[in-house]
């Protein structure tokens, strides 16, 4: 397993990028020392050590939003960025660290329909049930009907309104795809490629950046003060994620 972490935002501390390969890696927000069985592997000059001491007291400061106790991390990005790719392949990754997950994503679809005309469920929603729950042995599904007086109120989902509904004993993390204006911790996932511009730092809730460019601060003038993940890089991103969620202090 191979972790680079880029903290070029933290010039005073971070002004390397270094990879190391273990057998066995892990990362822990209260030590931020690579865990292994192999220690002849370690580059133990007194500079790396120096570096991985300076990491320990600068990543517990970057810390997750909270709902009852539930850490919440949002992505955001723009249109064709691949949150959705990415997600996919990250899920497994943080399962593997024991990390079970709730998802909550937005869509602009306004005709989006998880439910398929004909089938029982459809028609009792179409005869006027406002809140349809169909449950077998393997999954239950709850659909909610909104009348137009609410939607007039509320014309965009809520995300504190829907986070009631997740059964938050089950969830380790709460990942958010979309509602990138809700006031949560969040990824910002970048592809200068696309030509599209940063949203950090506007948005103050960005706590890292995932690109495949590594010095953003070149590319847009602009001194970044968070950690630059590689967005190719899925074993690093679920790293970086599962240190914070470990993270009790």
């Amino acid at each position: 397993m191979s972790i680079a972490l880029n903290l070029q935002g933290f010039p005073e501390y971070f002004d390397f990028t270094r990879s190391c390969t273990t057998n066995k890696a892990k990362i822990t927000c209260k030590s931020l020392y690579l865990q292994h069985s192999d220690h002849s592997r370690y580059d133990s000059t007194d500079l790396f050590r120096k570096k991985w001491r300076k990491l320990c007291y600068i990543l517990p400061m970057i810390s997750l939003t909270r709902y009852k106790n539930t850490p919440l991390l949002g992505f955001a990005a723009f249109s064709g960025t691949g949150k959705t790719t990415l997600l996919e392949q990250l899920i497994p990754e943080l399962n593997q660290a024991s990390i079970h997950i709730a998802m909550v994503k937005h869509t602009h679809h306004e005709k989006f329909d998880i439910d398929k005309p004909g089938k029982d469920s459809y028609r009792l929603r179409k005869a006027g049930a406002s809140q349809m729950l169909v449950a077998s042995a393997n999954r239950w599904a709850l659909m909610v009907e909104h009348s137009p007086a609410y939607r007039a109120q509320h014309p965009e989902p809520q995300l504190f309104e829907l986070l009631p509904h997740l059964d938050l004993q089950q969830a380790d993390l709460v990942l958010v795809e979309g509602f990138k204006h809700e006031p949560i911790s969040k990824i910002e996932l970048h592809r200068p490629s696309l030509g599209k511009p940063l949203l950090y730092p506007q948005d103050r809730d960005i706590m890292a950046i995932a690109s495949d460019l590594p010095d953003l601060s070149k590319r847009y003038d602009l001194e970044i003060a968070c950690p630059i993940l590689d967005i190719n890089n899925i074993a690093e991103i679920a790293g970086f994620i599962t240190a914070l969620v470990n993270d009790k202090s």
